[in-house]
């Protein structure tokens, strides 16, 4: 008897320890990336995990705000332990700067604490160009925002 509720514990103590992981990358990232002779770009990533190893949420970027892009869903998102993996699928408003199409950033990383080191690959640039391996960033936790003192 002893020997199955010990089994039992222990066995929940990993399957906790796993949802711990997986909720821990629920949350606003801050990230920067080499933008070239503009400068660094800010991008922003709002992930929450779902069942089952699930990663949704959205990426946004303000110098892309600026011309009518919003926030860009994830897709194929994913959790295993620490490691996280998902997609951004950009499509550039009709008429905008260019070349015309659709690009897919490929997004895969380790959560270490408040710091998620991403690897990106871009499956493919606007207009059929080539797309490969970015440098990789690391995303920062955001602070949670101070609760507002009680009015009075």
């Amino acid at each position: 008897m002893k020997k199955t509720i010990f089994t039992a514990a222990f066995a929940f103590a990993l399957f906790a320890g796993a949802l711990h992981a997986q909720d821990a990358v629920s949350g606003k990232w801050n990230a920067s990336a080499d933008g070239g002779p503009n400068g660094p770009m800010e991008i922003v990533f709002n992930l929450k995990s779902g069942p089952a190893g699930a990663l949704s949420g959205n990426m946004s970027m303000p110098a892309m705000a600026a011309m009518g892009m919003g926030e860009m869903p994830i897709s194929d998102g994913k959790i295993n332990g620490k490691d996280v993996s998902f997609k951004i699928k950009i499509t550039p408003p009709a008429g905008g700067p260019g070349p015309g199409g659709d690009m897919v950033i490929s997004y895969t990383g380790k959560l270490d604490g408040d710091s998620l080191t991403l690897n990106t690959t871009m499956e493919g640039m606007p207009g059929g160009g080539p797309g490969g391996a970015q440098p990789p960033m690391v995303a920062k936790r955001a602070a949670a925002a101070a609760a507002a003192p009680p009015k009075k």
